[in-house]
This record gives C-alpha cells, sequence and structure tokens, in this order.
C-alpha cells in the first residue's frame, strides 16, 4: 500500500486492520476499503485501497 509494496492486508488481528484503515484514510488520494471474512478460523480481515480517479501516483 504505502510505496506501493503491499496492495493488500489480511490478518486475525481487527485493531492492527482498523488502524490501517484509519492511517491509510488520511491521505486524500487512497480510497480504502476493508471486508470481514467469517471463516472456520474466525473472521479474517481485509484492508485495501485505490487510487482515487485523477491522481497521479
Amino acid at each position: 500500500m504505502y510505496g506501493r509494496v503491499f496492495d493488500r492486508y489480511e490478518k486475525l488481528d481487527y485493531k492492527v486492520a482498523y488502524a490501517l484503515s484509519f492511517f491509510l484514510a488520511q491521505e486524500r488520494v487512497w480510497i480504502v476499503h476493508k471486508e470481514e471474512h467469517f471463516g472456520i478460523d474466525g473472521v479474517i480481515y481485509k484492508v485495501w485501497v485505490t487510487v482515487v480517479e485523477g491522481m497521479n501516483l
């Protein structure tokens, strides 16, 4: 995401996922997406971003 190293984040820890989503939302160049998937191991929290149209990144 930042620095274009990762394009998504998937973890079981909701605190890290929510902190990351709020951190990324501070930048106006990203649209932050979040999902929760319920599975056998528990809830998987997914966070990813897309670039806002018109931004040259």
